[in-house]
C-alpha cells in the first residue's frame, strides 16, 4: 500500500504528483484516512503552488512551463537548478513544460526580468540622460546669447541703412532740385546779360 503510494510520488514529470488515474481502484488499496491524508496534502501543495508561483515561468523556446512537477521525489512549484532530467548538473534552472505542449517533456527556463533592477537601471540612465541635457543646454546657452546679440545688431544695422538710404534718396531729391535751381538761374543770368549787352549797344 505505502509502495504504490510512493510509486505514485516519485514518478518524474509534469504534474505527475497528481497522477490518480482511477480514484475507485486505489480507494480499494487504501483505507479512507489515509485516502483523506493524500487529498489534504494535495491541496496544500496547490495552496503553496498559489502562494509560491507568483509569476508564470517560461522556457527558452517559449513554453509555457509546468505548474508543478516532480523530480527525484521532490515536487518543485518553479523552475530549479536541481538535477535535470536527462542526468545534467549545469546549475541552469529548468522546468517540465505543461501537459500537452510539442516538443520535448522539459527545457531550460528563460530568467526571471529583475523588475527592481530595471527600474533602477533606468532610474539611473535618466539621471544621466537629464544631467547631459542640461549641459548640452547650457552650451546652447552660452552659443545662443552671442548669437541673438549678433543678430539684434545685425538687425539695429539694417534699420540702420534703411534710415540712411532714406536720407540719401532725400539728399539725391535736395541735390536735383538744387541743380534744376542753379539751372534755371543760369539761364535767367544769360538771358540778363543778352538783354544787357543788347542795351549797351542800342545807346
Amino acid at each position: 500500500m505505502i509502495s504504490k503510494k510512493q510509486s505514485l510520488w516519485e514518478k518524474n514529470g509534469a504534474f505527475s504528483f497528481i497522477d490518480l488515474k482511477d480514484k475507485e481502484n486505489l480507494e480499494e488499496n487504501v483505507n479512507a484516512e489515509e485516502l483523506n491524508k493524500l487529498e489534504n496534502n494535495l491541496k496544500e501543495m496547490f495552496t503553496a503552488q498559489l502562494v509560491e508561483r507568483r509569476k508564470k515561468r517560461f522556457t527558452e523556446d517559449g513554453r509555457l512551463c509546468a505548474a508543478a512537477f516532480v523530480q527525484d521525489g521532490v515536487t518543485y512549484f518553479d523552475c530549479t537548478s536541481a538535477r535535470a532530467p536527462d542526468g545534467s548538473l549545469k546549475n541552469r534552472e529548468w522546468c517540465y513544460v505543461e501537459i500537452g505542449t510539442k516538443g520535448s517533456s522539459w527545457a531550460y527556463c528563460k530568467p526571471i526580468m529583475d523588475y527592481d533592477k530595471v527600474r533602477e537601471a533606468n532610474q539611473k540612465f535618466l539621471s544621466k540622460l537629464t544631467i547631459e541635457c542640461r549641459k548640452i543646454n547650457d552650451e546652447i546657452e552660452q552659443y545662443v546669447a552671442p548669437a541673438k546679440d549678433a543678430l539684434n545688431n545685425l538687425q539695429n544695422l539694417r534699420r540702420g541703412q534703411a534710415e540712411l538710404d532714406n536720407k540719401v534718396n532725400l539728399m539725391i531729391r535736395d541735390v536735383e532740385t538744387l541743380h534744376n535751381s542753379l539751372g534755371n538761374l543760369l539761364s535767367l543770368k544769360a538771358k540778363w546779360e543778352i538783354k544787357e549787352k543788347t542795351s549797351i549797344s542800342m545807346q
